[in-house]
């Protein structure tokens, strides 16, 4: 799946919504699934089903508790595996005077042992009210697997008897067996990473779970949300959209929330790629086999290309993958903008005529050009609702059906006091 959204700041406003994690590592593994679209429909349903399967059986409301530190402080000893602060001799006798007579370790070595042991005592008694069979085969396998390793470690009766201050010689030489002869150091690697994968997609589903998101459906034809918003806001206007066609056009006067409403539009359409439920109470969509968002555009000096060659390259590149009969989504904030008035509208109105032939694909065009109106009257047209009140703004951030005709930039520039200020002294 290719997809150009970096306008939709997926790690800075999306990650959060989702992040319940403990740890860097589980985090990390979270911010990869969420950045890493599979490659088919079939693949977003499979991400689906696995959510799915922690929401259903309640895990997505269970808590895996546990110290950071003591998290990184486990994590080293096992680095450390077969290094010599843990070698000590198969022969239990020898290797008890070997604990004994190395002094300089014999504090910290019980420290940290104990430590594991309290650790893999936590991750013992968590998972191993986990069924693996509920989940999707290839991860159930692995989480069997887990609980497997985890249940080698003894660590429930150990950590019994740390509490009960009789952590001796028998259990350390027990530990460091298993960490010198028992586990080596890619088979630990392996069940670490299933531990960071089994956190970052419950992680996905508390998100999931706690936003009231819902998951969309894949549909052949038509695009309708209901009751869809920008996750980030704190108090979201709703709206809902349904709609037919390859092309939508939206206006709307000067911050009325057109950027806004079509980064909620973007992110209904990533989250649902994702495999995620969206910030909508329902979602029916194509699927897509491309997805871009151009938003904040600026200039490309490094290739020296102007806003506009930028902007045509962006609409360029959208139309050669639909072109080859890809399904594309795309988003572009006041096309052509960064050229003169002239050129944009004639221009905009041949790309807006072109667009339509591309069926299965979905584009969604903002636009300040109020003169499209009479030379597109069949476009399936939308607007940001505001009204005015004694001649000041009042903005409403609703989606209607329709063409806006309400112009505030002279409003604006008014009410700032401009014409005064430009006058001469």
């Amino acid at each position: 799946m290719k997809a150009n959204v970096t306008d939709l700041e997926i790690e800075k406003q999306l990650l959060p919504l989702f992040d319940f994690t403990g740890n860097t590592y589980a985090r990390k593994k979270l911010a990869g699934i969420l950045s890493e679209l599979p490659d088919t429909q079939e693949g977003v349903y499979e991400r689906q089903a696995l959510i799915k399967s922690f929401i259903d059986n309640g895990y997505a409301y269970t808590e895996i508790t546990y110290s950071t530190h003591d998290f990184e402080e486990v994590l080293h000893s096992f680095t450390r595996i077969n290094d010599q602060y843990y070698y000590y001799d198969s022969n239990h006798i020898i290797a008890t005077v070997q604990l004994l007579w190395r002094r300089r370790y014999r504090h910290s070595m019980r420290s940290r042992l104990a430590q594991l042991a309290l650790f893999m005592a936590q991750l013992h008694a968590y998972f191993e009210a986990i069924d693996p069979e509920v989940f999707p085969l290839v991860f159930g396998e692995r989480m069997a697997s887990l609980k497997q390793y985890l249940s080698m470690f003894r660590a429930r009766e150990i950590a019994h008897r740390i509490r009960k201050d009789r952590f001796g010689i028998k259990d350390q030489l027990f530990l460091l067996d298993l960490l010198n002869r028992k586990i080596d150091e890619k088979t630990a690697k392996g069940h670490w990473e299933t531990f960071y994968a089994y956190e970052a997609w419950l992680s996905m589903a508390k998100g999931i779970v706690k936003h009231g998101f819902v998951f969309p459906e894949f549909t052949d034809s038509g695009f309708q949300m209901q009751d869809f918003y920008h996750p980030a806001l704190r108090e979201p206007v709703k709206n809902d959209l349904d709609t037919n066609g390859p092309v939508m056009l939206l206006t709307g006067p000067n911050m009325s929330g057109k950027s806004t409403l079509l980064k909620a539009i973007g992110i209904c359409v990533y989250l649902a790629h994702a495999g995620m439920g969206v910030p909508a109470s329902l979602c029916r969509l194509p699927y897509f086999d491309s997805i871009t968002v151009i938003i904040n555009l600026s200039d490309d000096l490094k290739h020296g290309y102007s806003h506009f060659m930028m902007e045509v390259q962006h609409l360029k590149n959208v139309v050669q993958e639909a072109h080859t009969g890809k399904r594309c989504f795309a988003v572009f904030d006041e096309l052509f903008r960064g050229t003169n008035v002239d050129d944009a509208l004639d221009i905009s109105q041949e790309t807006i005529n072109g667009l339509h032939h591309f069926k299965g694909s979905f584009f969604v065009i903002s636009t300040h050009l109020y003169q499209l109106q009479p030379l597109l009257k069949e476009a399936n047209a939308w607007y940001i609702d505001c009204m005015l009140k004694d001649h000041v703004p009042q903005f409403l951030y609703r989606l209607r059906a329709g063409w806006s005709d309400l112009k505030i930039g002279r409003i604006i520039f008014e009410k700032e006091g401009l014409p005064a200020l430009l006058q001469s002294k």
